[in-house]
Order: C-alpha cells, then structure tokens, then sequence
C-alpha cells in the first residue's frame, strides 16, 4: 500500500431524516463529520447514497457524547436538514490500506465489528462507478483472488453486530 489510515468511527442518528446516519470519524489525529442520507445498492455491489463531509472541531464530538447534541454542529451547514437529538449508538475501529490502482484509490479496509468479527472490503469512490467496478473485478479474477460484491455498507453491518437491528 502506498499509504495506512487508522480510522475510529462513532455512529449516531438524528430524530429526523430518516434513513440518515452521521458518522464522526477520528483520523489522522483530526476529526471529520459525515452526513449521510438513504441510499440504494445495485445487483452488482455498488452504492448510491448521498453524503457530506466537514473538518470539525474535538469540542463538537465531546458535546455530542455528554449530551447528543453541540449548537455550533447543528448549526454547520453539512447537517442541514438533520434533526436533534442525535442519539449515539457506538463507534467501529478501521484500518483502511490505499493502494493506486488505474486512475482511482483502491481503499482496502479491515473492520473490527462491536462482536469480535473482522471484515475486509475493497472500496473504490469513482463518478464511473461500473467501469470502476468491472476493471477492479477483472483484476481481481486474472490473479484468481475470490470476490464477491457487498450485501451491506459499514453502518449497517454495525447495527446487525451490535444488536441494534
């Protein structure tokens, strides 16, 4: 891999949109909010879902874990339309390998789950999603390494291992 991210993921969810999950990632000694809406999953593995991103402050997450909610995050334009109270649900820890891989990041990722089980994933963020998709699979398949496309996303995935759903 050409580089290594070690990630720490807490999940909360707002009282409204549903189907709309923020997610404060520690990474690389900073913290990064991500607002994201309801999504959809093709046949072949790829998602769809709508996302935004915003650089915050360690102020913000420490206000949001005493109390579920923080007046400047609220008021951020990366959470218009989002509801209070945000209710934490827990955190996942990620390892995520970069790797070039044509003109795209390939992002390898290895998921510790809250029940003790670990996942790795291929992911590859492209405006050409199948061509990314089916350039990456053949890859894969002229080296003979086994593949198949994602069920579930992440969040997902967490709320089955912790109970949640």
């Amino acid at each position: 891999p050409r580089g290594r991210k070690e990630q720490l993921n807490r999940y909360f969810v707002p009282s409204a949109p549903a189907r709309t999950v923020v997610r404060v990632r520690e990474e690389g000694g900073g913290l990064i909010l991500t607002v994201k809406g309801g999504g959809e999953r093709d046949a072949g593995g790829i998602f769809r879902r709508p996302e935004r991103n915003r650089v915050i402050p360690p102020e913000w997450l420490f206000s949001l874990l005493d109390t579920g909610e923080c007046a400047d995050l609220l008021l951020d334009p990366v959470m218009n339309g989002v509801a209070p109270p945000l209710s934490y649900l827990g955190q996942l820890r990620n390892t995520r390998y970069l790797f070039n891989f044509e003109s795209w990041t390939m992002e390898l990722d290895h998921t510790f789950y809250p029940d003790g089980e670990e996942v790795w994933e291929l992911e590859i963020e492209a405006e050409d999603a199948e061509e990314a998709l089916r350039r990456v699979s053949e890859w894969l398949d002229e080296r003979r390494i086994p593949w198949e496309p994602s069920v579930s996303g992440k969040f997902s995935l967490f709320l089955v291992k912790s109970g949640l759903k």
